[in-house]
């Protein structure tokens, strides 16, 4: 187990690559809600009111691009943490399938294959702010969307309009729910709020979304457009202090475990796009670790209530599985193949369309685990021979307890890695509940308050 010499080719360079839990049992019936407009196939529909908003604040807060800090909010008992997440159309965590069942084919538009259509039904979507600039779009009947997730609630955000018509969720074995994204106006502005199922059992999830287009005798367009889905995930114990997040990435990234040739480096990142919509034509360096060796392995042992993987991805790239491991029984939590090959270049001169987003993009998201359990997380290269042979991480991000550990302790890493898990006093005391801040505070007190008096 080392970290490999810098021997791949690197995902920036002109070769092609890329330019860049123990769950309640209890089975809870999910509530649908599209802003009230969800409809059974017999009614008229229509979808939410436009919003103009600027930010797409929905009922489970904003959007946050990858590497931004995170957040955390109460749940409704008032002692539990959770926190947003959010799942690009970009991210492996979502496959779009056609309506005869291929990958990524020509039944989804992706934002830059129609970056100069306007039409009375098919609004000049390049000029609107889409999150990190990306979506896709279908006019197909039963082509179909499927996210895998953990958590308790998921929101979706599209768009709604007169081009856009009748969709169905389909809940892991639950039955499907009706809902309608049409809209006599054009909307305006960023991605709108489509649809959420709340009150789910707490755990893994499979949403599946199928166009269901113009259904017959009433007034909807044939369209359904995706953006990004925010996925409520509980990281919080009750009775325990607010969680915080721990970051691997930089540096870090080279202390981490693997198995066969890595190599770490660095490649141009994406600016997500602003107000306006127009994605600015300036790359960041961002630092990553990547492999093009078949079945490579990577590694990291950690203790947490939830972990997430982010990392870049193009044509590229290939399948990779995570498995997450109890390292003390050796039992397997979870273990799932992703494909990460998508058809977009990078910088490089290619036939490809270029992609929307150059930059990192959610690969792995769980969440509800054990703090007192110590963890393992693997990611195994898996690839074709030929052209998508990648597999590239630039984040790994544990959320942890701040209670949980001894002092100095690595909260949420194993070994400790500066600059992730190693934070100074005084963060600690800064980030910690209120009430824990006026206890530490009144105990400093007394103990010079004693010490004067002596």
């Amino acid at each position: 187990m080392s970290s490999g010499v810098i021997n791949p080719v690197p995902p920036g360079g002109n070769t092609g690559g890329p330019v860049n839990s123990v769950p309640t049992t209890t089975s809870l019936r999910p509530t649908a809600s599209n802003d009230g407009n969800t409809a059974g196939p017999d009614r008229p529909t229509s979808a939410p009111e436009p919003t103009t908003s600027s930010t797409p604040e929905g009922p489970w807060g904003p959007a946050i691009p990858p590497g931004n800090d995170a957040t955390f909010e109460l749940g409704e008992d008032g002692v539990t943490y959770y926190t947003n997440t959010t799942i690009d159309d970009f991210s492996p965590l979502v496959t779009f399938n056609g309506a005869d069942g291929e990958v990524d084919g020509s039944d989804w538009i992706r934002l830059a294959q129609e970056a100069r259509e306007s039409s009375p039904t098919t609004p000049a979507n390049s000029q609107r702010n889409w999150f990190l600039g990306t979506y896709k779009r279908t006019n197909t009947v039963n082509s179909s969307i499927k996210i895998d997730f953990y958590g308790s609630e998921i929101h979706l955000y599209g768009d709604s309009g007169p081009a856009y018509g009748a969709y169905s969720l389909k809940l892991d074995d639950e039955e499907a729910v009706i809902g309608s994204a049409y809209y006599p106006a054009l909307a305006v502005g960023r991605a709108h709020h489509v649809h959420s199922l709340t009150d789910l059992t707490e755990g893994k999830h499979e949403l599946v979304v199928t166009n269901l287009g113009n259904r017959a005798e009433l007034i909807e367009g044939n369209g359904f457009l995706l953006d990004f889905a925010i996925a409520k995930q509980k990281v919080g114990v009750p009775g325990r202090l607010r969680p915080q997040a721990f970051d691997t990435k930089g540096e870090d990234l080279s202390r981490l475990s693997t198995n066969g040739t890595w190599a770490v480096g660095n490649l141009p990142g994406d600016v997500p796009p602003g107000e306006g919509g127009l994605k600015i034509a300036i790359y960041v360096e961002r630092k990553a670790i990547w492999t093009a060796e078949n079945f490579a392995t990577l590694t990291h042992r950690f203790k947490g209530t939830g972990i997430q993987v982010y990392g870049g991805r193009n044509a590229t790239h290939g399948l990779y599985r995570a498995t997450l491991t109890d390292t003390a029984t050796s039992t397997t939590v979870h273990s799932q193949l992703y494909n990460a090959s998508t058809p977009c270049r990078g910088l490089d001169a290619g036939t490809l369309i270029q992609c929307e987003w150059r930059g990192a993009t959610l690969k792995y998201a769980i969440a509800d685990l054990n703090p007192d359990v110590e963890y393992e997380l693997g990611l195994q290269n898996i690839h074709d021979g030929e052209s998508r042979n990648l597999l590239e991480v630039d984040l790994i991000r544990v959320f942890d307890l701040q209670d949980a550990r001894e002092p100095g302790d690595a909260g949420g890493a194993l070994p400790a890695v500066p600059g992730s898990g190693d934070k100074s006093a005084a963060r600690k005391l800064g980030a910690m509940d209120p009430f824990a801040n006026l206890v530490v505070l009144l105990m400093s007190f007394l103990a010079v308050w004693r010490a004067l008096k002596a």
